[in-house]
């Protein structure tokens, strides 16, 4: 910064815009000097300002050189700006009047310390903690510093020996050089503490606890983190001015130590390391405030003496092999953390247990009983003074009913009973939220759990229940985020989540289920998430066709977000997984969510994105036309080849015969025709399935409308030729005659039918109903014709083929090709958002499947007809239009028929 005065304003070179950026609206001023825009420009002429504190201020690019002319500078602090970036301005040194200097956490900051440093005599302070990327050995030149009270360098990337010089400060009261692995002791750094006459508070990186025997005032001896190997030494019974010990997070093995020589000690943490054994009375350490010595290998039995630790706030014994009971705790009056978890204690809770604790845990024991009802005197006024109360007694044999003077909790921060026999009915809540802290209710994995009237789950966020029925009442959760159900007593694959609040976005469910009855917050414009992953679940058509046209995700496979509970922290609950963190106030998380690449799941139309592996878009759509359309240009060709390959050899001049060497083949194209005829009501089968599933959208009209055309142009051509030739001989006074397949004659060509008399064209619209009725009928029949039951009036013998053909016709140019092509392109959009429709893939591959089949078939019969006529395709085609007489056609018959059908294709009857 230009330090240079004046009454006018002058822009600032571009190193000094730091400073004044930043200190017109935060400085802090410790004097009875106001701060005003020139004194940044004269900082040797109003040099009154002593303190400058910017903790925290979102400060952003490198600390100006300039800053080493505000000499009147007593106090420094830029801490905690993650922005700040360059290096340590070796300027700061001309600070002559500094006494405390804090740059801690500014994680951008880079190189060494400067050496100039060392000149700032009256330096008590100096804490560049947490700047990852300061490097370089330490500077002797610190060792100048003769006022020095604390030296703070932990968790950096300084590097080379520790200097042996330090033990030069006499004034030194604390060091902090945990953390910074890169520093490494030399030979004569082994005296330094003990030299270190007044040093209180010692934290070190690559330190051995031997050194520190000598080390008579240390009041904090604080070596976590520093892979300590053995035993622990007896030489810190010697340390008697000890009142915080620290070896946390190594690797310690053999007993712990009594310490009976350390009456001044308040907290003791040995947590994390490999120690073993009983644990040891502690009778004397009747000061001992905080004790952790979780996450060892302790066993045997809790000290009968440690009921004599009267002024014992925390405790904390959990993950160890600790046995029996736990009667020595229950007189801790002023203990208010108490952590028993993952140990094999058993036997009853103590009735007083939890009288004045805000904090106790003791899942994953052997615990058996009733929860005693003086759970309810648990109380935020302990020791600690925690703000919230903590109780989880999950896995346990817990059993009985949850005590309602739960209710008496209402400051609980978490409440786990999970995985335990409990039974009968539960009353809770509300709960106090004051928006700091997070809340948690786990009921999950017990037995069969009734909510009595009056439970209230106002202020949790998370809940975990065994389970939800239809008869529970509306869930009173107004802040419920995430709901987790056991499915306990669940049978019949039914989930029934309508009581569930619409505030709730997230609901996991472990057991498998098919049908699901969603709730508000799937309507709501957040949408909704099941999370199924790991149940093996298989979803039913109506579920998928919910999930699929709304704002609603279900996931099936993948990589699944677990709740990330942070307790006790002003940080709200989140979900994470490898992909990232998902947070509740983001209204979009669920959309948000990747499963990775195995991920499975029924993502609905109302989100922006969706998984990979949705399975509401039809993943394999294109696979699967791509198969069948293959399958069928491949079957076009193949049986194209087959007929050509007949008709040169002659089959086809056969198959009238009735001879023994060709019967086979007759009976082939015998059932041949039978298929043939159920081919298109099965095509038609799948498209009404068709229409059912996507009916209410534009798309179902289209389909409906390929289904009546053929239809009504059928009904057309029957009430044409009821009113162009009508006779007195009735269809419905026909009988069935049978008649051998292979002696069934040519109907073709039918008896052209006349015009139709202007007059009666009212008459034949008037007749439609009916002849749409006729339609079925004469279908039904032309079906038995194919069978070989045909039409008999008297001793004459007729066929409905003409009228077959013509139908099949129809079928295939209005109905099968418009719907397998229309059908394939819905298929492959999927239900999206170009449809508004859901797109059963069952329904519509069977749907697409049927209709090339019957395409196929049809196909062939025209092929067949055209080999065996000689007329080319067309010409066959144009006479089954022609023959639209839908009247059934007298033919020739041979074998036991005899003369009795000889030539009379000139009758017809309508």
């Amino acid at each position: 910064m230009a330090c240079h005065r004046s009454t006018r304003s002058t822009a600032l070179r571009p190193q000094s815009a730091f400073l004044l950026a930043v200190l017109i609206i935060v400085l802090q001023i410790s004097s009875a000097a106001a701060f005003n825009v020139s004194y940044l420009q004269g900082c040797p002429e109003y040099n009154n300002v002593t303190s400058l504190d910017l903790w925290f201020k979102q400060l952003v690019g490198p600390i100006p050189p300039e800053i080493g002319k505000c000499t009147a500078l007593v106090s420094l602090n830029l801490s905690v700006n993650f922005a700040i970036s360059g290096q340590i301005p070796p300027e700061i040194g001309r600070l002559s009047n500094l006494r405390v200097l804090k740059l801690a956490s500014l994680s951008k900051l880079e190189g060494p310390i400067p050496p100039e440093l060392g000149n700032l005599s009256q330096l008590e302070e100096l804490d560049l903690s947490s700047i990852y990327s300061l490097s370089g050995p330490i500077p002797t030149e610190l060792c100048q510093l003769s006022n020095l009270q604390k030296l703070a360098l932990p968790n950096t990337n300084l590097s080379g020996p520790i200097p042996d010089c330090l033990s030069n400060l006499p004034q030194l009261k604390e060091l902090d050089l945990s953390g910074a692995w890169g520093l490494h002791r030399s030979g004569q750094t082994l005296g330094l503490v003990s030299r270190l006459t007044n040093l209180t508070s010692l934290k070190l990186s690559n330190a051995s606890i031997a050194e520190f025997g000598q080390a008579r005032m240390l009041s904090t001896l604080d070596l976590t983190n520093n892979r300590l190997t053995g035993a622990i030494p007896p030489e810190l019974s010697n340390i008697t001015t000890l009142t915080s010990l620290e070896l946390s997070n190594n690797q310690l093995s053999g007993p712990v130590p009594a310490l009976a020589n350390m009456p001044m000690l308040r907290r003791m943490k040995l947590d994390s390391n490999n120690l073993s054994g009983l644990i040891p009375p502690f009778g004397t350490l009747s000061g001992l405030n905080l004790l952790n010595l979780s996450s060892n290998q302790l066993s045997g039995m809790i000290p009968s003496e440690f009921s004599k630790l009267r002024n014992l706030g925390s405790l904390d014994l959990s993950y160890n092999s600790l046995q029996g009971p736990v009667t020595p705790l229950t007189n801790f009056s002023r203990s208010g953390l108490l952590y028993l978890q993952h140990n094999e204690l058993e036997g009853p809770i103590p009735p007083n247990f939890f009288v004045g604790k805000a904090g106790v845990d003791l899942s994953h024991n052997r615990f058996s009983g009733a929860i005693p009802a003086e759970v309810g005197k648990m109380s935020t006024k302990s020791t600690l003074g925690l703000p919230y109360l903590l109780l989880d007694l999950s896995s346990n044999d817990l059993s009985g009913s949850p005590p309602l003077e739960l209710q008496q909790l209402p400051l609980l921060s978490q409440l786990n009973l999970s995985n335990n026999n409990l039974s009968g009915s539960f009353r809770i809540g509300p709960f106090v939220r004051d928006g700091t802290f997070s809340l948690l209710l786990d009921f999950s994995n017990n037995g069969p759990l009734a909510m009595l009237p009056g439970t209230n789950f106002s202020g949790l966020q998370i809940v975990a229940l065994p389970n939800l029925t239809s008869r529970d009442p509306p869930l009173i959760a107004p802040d419920l985020r995430l709901l987790q159900l056991s499915g306990a007593g669940a049978t019949n694959g039914n989930l029934d989540l309508s009581i569930v609040p619409a505030s709730c976005p997230y609901v996991t469910y472990s057991r498998p289920v098919s049908h699901i009855t969603f709730w508000g917050a799937c309507t709501s414009s957040t949408g909704c998430l099941v999370n199924l992953v790991g149940t093996g679940a298989k979803l039913s058509r109506s579920t998928r066709k919910t999930v699929c046209l709304n704002r609603i995700s279900v996931f099936l496979e993948g990589d699944p977000p677990t709740l990330q509970f942070p307790l006790g922290s002003p940080l709200s609950p989140y979900l994470n997984n490898s992909r990232g963190p998902y947070f509740f106030n983001d209204s979009r998380f669920i959309d948000k969510i990747d499963l990775g690449p195995g991920g499975v799941a029924y993502t609905g139309v109302g989100f922006a994105r969706v998984q990979a592996g949705n399975l509401c878009g039809n993943p394999e759509a294109k696979t699967v036309v791509a198969v069948a359309y293959g399958v069928f240009s491949g079957l076009v060709l193949l049986s194209s080849l087959g007929w050509w390959i007949a008709a040169r050899s002659g089959f086809l001049m056969k198959t009238g015969s009735s001879s023994g060497q060709n019967f086979i083949l007759t009976l082939a194209l015998y059932m041949w025709g039978l298929v043939s005829g159920l081919l298109p009501w099965a095509d038609l089968a799948t498209d009404i399935a068709v229409v059912a599933d996507i009916w209410g959208v534009w798309s179902a009209w289209v389909v409906l409308g390929a289904i009546l055309a053929p239809y009504l142009i059928s009904a057309a051509c029957i009430a044409c030729v009821w009113w162009v030739d009508p006779t007195p001989n009735s269809i419905w006074k026909a009988r069935f005659k049978w008649v051998w397949f292979a002696d069934v004659t040519d109907a073709y060509p039918p008896t052209p039918l006349g015009k139709l008399p202007a007059w009666r064209y009212p008459l034949a619209l008037a007749s439609l109903p009916e002849a749409a009725a006729a339609v079925v009928v004469y279908d039904v029949i032309g079906f038995l014709d194919r069978v070989g039951f045909h039409l008999r009036w008297g001793a004459d013998v007729y066929t409905l083929r003409p009228y077959s053909d013509l139908r099949a016709q129809l079928e295939l140019i209005l109905r099968s090709i418009p719907q397998a092509l229309f059908q394939s392109v819905l298929y492959l959009l999927g239900s999206s958002r170009s449809t508004r429709i859901y797109i059963d893939q069952h329904t519509f591959t069977l749907s697409i499947a049927v209709s090339l089949l019957s395409i196929l078939v049809q196909f062939n019969l025209l092929l067949k007809e055209t080999l065996e006529s000689k007329l080319p395709v067309a010409t066959i085609m144009r006479r089954r239009f022609l023959a639209a007489n839908c009247r059934p056609c007298l033919m020739k018959s041979a074998g036991e028929a005899g003369e009795e059908f000889e030539s009379v294709n000139e009758k017809v009857v309508p």
